[in-house]
């Protein structure tokens, strides 16, 4: 019930933006039970591997406030939505509505895999999005998380 009082209340244009995030989820997990995973990959951009961690340099790299905010209602979006659908929205799924969302929108977006290695052996896998460096969706990250490659924009 509370749910549903949250929903009347947060306005038509949040309610909207909540509505696409379910039909991105949906349309990722379907996504993914119809086709192969490289295919998937292929169509969303080149597989690359993991770029090296960045030496610190100052101030972040500043970001339009606009996009900045667009970015941050998608992953609100998608973190409203996901707990909603009838069934568990997993990272992977979580990361492929997000990057459908921010395409839209007109903003690239960085797909990472991941994995965790513990008494070694693979314990876990992981997918997380980015644009412009903000964490869309995927997050927090176990810090035992290594990245093992990343789909980037074609360009």
């Amino acid at each position: 019930m509370r749910r549903a009082i949250t929903a009347l209340t947060m306005g038509p244009a949040r309610q909207a933006l909540v509505i696409e995030a379910a039909a991105s989820l949906l349309a990722a997990r379907l996504r993914l039970r119809l086709r192969s995973f490289g295919r998937i990959t292929a169509e969303l951009g080149r597989f690359v591997p993991p770029a090296p961690a960045p030496a610190p340099v100052g101030a972040p790299v500043p970001v339009d406030p606009v996009r900045r905010r667009r970015i941050s209602q998608i992953r609100w979006a998608i973190a409203v939505a996901a707990p909603l659908m009838p069934f568990r929205a997993v990272c992977l799924q979580r990361s492929l509505a997000g990057r459908a969302m921010l395409a839209r929108r007109g903003i690239d977006a960085i797909l990472h895999f991941g994995g965790t290695v513990r008494a070694g052996a693979p314990d876990s896998e992981h997918a997380w999005l980015t644009a412009d460096g903000i964490g869309v969706a995927g997050y927090p990250i176990d810090p035992a998380m290594v990245e093992i490659g990343r789909i980037v924009p074609r360009g």
